[in-house]
């Protein structure tokens, strides 16, 4: 989980793993995993996506 500078986090919300909170937002409502949300009051836009390094033989 990564939570910028400034932020607001209301007291009984969850923000799960590998979630992303930008600078200076309010958070309200739980926050899912690996979500990417910003502003005030601060919806999830989109997901992180998770890209598995492919290995070369």
């Amino acid at each position: 989980m990564w939570i910028a500078a400034d932020s607001f986090i209301a007291p009984g919300v969850d923000v799960r793993a590998n979630a992303v909170i930008g600078a200076r937002s309010s958070v309200f409502s739980n926050i899912s995993r690996e979500q990417v949300c910003w502003g005030s009051p601060s919806p999830p836009y989109y997901s992180r996506k998770r890209f598995e390094q492919e290995e070369k033989v």
